[in-house]
């Protein structure tokens, strides 16, 4: 599958339990969105019948570049987007588009999406960086995904094979990443402080008792809960990009979102608010958890950032913003760690 196979013919089938099998008679698709894993494209229908289906819908097929492609299979991307669309969209409260087509093919690692166009709301820039107001609005989704499925064990379920899980599965993927982590410090060696390359070399020494050892509540987590990802301007926050879905550690997508989206001086001032507000969304929503347990398990988090810099940087086709992107989320995201003195709760 790919941006070509976006046919008429081809869009009128995959839409068909939506629109009564209406035909689509023309498209007209245009790149949207700075993922580096996927192609999608904004489409333009016209149909047969005035107001058969929707005029504009996203679609999401695999990328071209090699390299990302062999990532995106790896980590298992396409897989995982789909099934949460298909097993697990409608379980949760967080707001995610309208999904009218989802299929992935095994053998081929060959997938599409077709959703919901959520425009005028628009992309976060993650260079630049939210305001307070938009980190609290981002936060509320979080509750969302995060409360409905707390310490839910049926994601424990053998029919749920294909849901990312820690525990053992940490300690293997952690001696699949170790490696990149030299080689992220030898190719990006003139853009990082030397506080920041110890802090990056730190994190590649204990990436086993970091992955391995992890502790606290689980639930179904996105694991790429930033600004890129998330759409603003309308009454709610939109969230997309699944790719990276699995039974996880909460605060790990909070750390990894505040510690991420916010300037050094909106995070000194506004940081411990945020938390508080994601722990009195649980509370409302029925979640036991202590303030200190949920601050330590905050604290413990802060490198998830910086690990996803590593692993995504040295896995993705090679673009400048995309160096950009990830020196920033490095930068942050060290920097967050070492203010929080994460390094002492591994």
């Amino acid at each position: 599958m790919s941006a070509a196979d976006l046919t008429p013919e081809w869009l009128t089938q995959a839409l068909a339990p939506h629109t009564a099998g209406a035909e689509v008679t023309a498209v007209i698709a245009e790149a949207i969105g700075t993922g580096q894993v996927a192609e999608t494209r904004r489409l333009r229908l016209s149909w047969a019948t005035a107001q058969a289906g929707p005029l504009l819908i996203i679609a999401k097929v695999p990328t071209t570049d090699p390299v990302s492609l062999n990532a995106a299979k790896a980590m298992r991307n396409y897989l995982l987007e789909v099934m949460f669309y298909s097993d697990l969209a409608g379980t949760v409260d967080v707001n995610s588009p309208q999904c009218f087509f989802a299929a992935h093919d095994a053998e081929s690692d060959a997938f599409a999406l077709l959703l919901a166009d959520l425009a005028p709301a628009v992309q976060g820039d993650q260079l630049v960086g939210c305001s307070a107001e938009q980190a609290a609005a981002a936060v509320n989704e979080l509750v969302g995904l995060h409360a409905p499925r707390w310490n839910d064990s049926s994601l424990e379920a053998c029919d749920l094979a294909w849901l990312n899980r820690g525990g053992a599965v940490g300690a293997a993927f952690a001696q699949l990443v170790a490696p990149l982590f030299p080689a992220f410090l030898e190719r990006y060696e003139d853009r990082l402080s030397p506080e920041l390359s110890r802090t990056v070399n730190h994190l590649g020494e204990n990436l086993t008792p970091y992955l391995a050892n992890r502790s606290g509540p689980r639930t179904l987590t996105h694991n790429d809960f930033r600004l890129d990802n998330l759409l603003f301007g309308a009454e709610r926050v939109a969230v997309v990009d699944f790719q990276t879905v699995s039974y996880g550690y909460p605060l790990a997508d909070l750390a990894y979102f505040i510690g991420g989206s916010l300037q050094q001086e909106e995070r000194d001032e506004y940081e411990e608010a945020l938390v508080r507000q994601y722990f009195d969304g649980l509370a409302e929503r029925g979640v036991q958890l202590s303030w200190n347990d949920c601050w330590d398990w905050y604290r413990r988090y802060c490198f998830e950032g910086l690990l996803m810099a590593v692993m995504a940087s040295m896995g993705v086709e090679r673009t400048d913003r995309g160096d950009d992107m990830f020196m920033v989320m490095a930068e942050r995201s060290g920097r967050h760690a070492l203010d929080l003195e994460s390094a002492a709760l591994i």
